[in-house]
């Protein structure tokens, strides 16, 4: 049946889909991602009514298709930023999700066994930290924004991935009306 990928990045899920014989609707937030898999699938001698790529919000997408399968692989749900966006783009699942149909995802959670982020030392006496200790890297994605040709791209487009705990998914998917298997 038809696949609806959220956060295809430069399509290599939804490539291999189509090749399958699907027919794959794969959407991205990212244009230069958009770009990127509109290539490969012109590489790969794809026809766009197999396989469509689509630059949009993931939280606000919309089409008349409902779909069998929704995948939101590699972590693709981190690409929000709050729960609100969260429940958004759970609703955009649940609005193209057929009856029967089925929600794939995966996400990568820090774990308790993970070792805790390293605090900075404070000496006896000093005054305490004026911000909260964080990891030395927070997740994020970075991209050119596209410029007239690709040698000038026009700004660097940042976004800070969300890494949710898994009681905060587990919450989210039930509000939205979601069942594990």
């Amino acid at each position: 049946g038809a696949v609806l990928v959220l956060g295809c990045a430069n399509g290599r899920i939804a490539l291999e889909l189509a090749d399958e014989e699907h027919r794959v609707v794969a959407v991205d937030p990212s244009k230069v991602m958009i770009l990127s898999a509109e290539e490969r699938r012109q590489h790969e001698g794809l026809d766009s009514e197999r396989l469509r790529f689509v630059a949009a919000d993931l939280r606000s997408f919309r089409s008349d298709e409902r779909f069998r399968l929704v995948l939101a692989p590699q972590n693709a749900l981190s690409l929000v930023a709050s729960l609100a966006d969260l429940a958004l783009l759970l609703e955009t699942v649940r609005v193209h999700l057929a009856p029967e149909g089925v929600f794939v995802f995966d996400v990568a959670n820090p774990t308790a066994d993970d070792p805790p982020a390293p605090r900075e030392h404070v000496h006896e006496g000093q005054p305490p930290l004026l911000e909260p200790p964080r990891p030395p890297f927070l997740p994020h994605l970075r991209e050119h924004e596209p410029g007239p040709s690709r040698a000038q791209a026009s700004s660097i487009r940042r976004l800070r991935l969300r890494q949710f705990e898994p009681a905060e998914l587990q919450a989210a998917l039930e509000g939205a009306g979601f069942k594990a298997l």
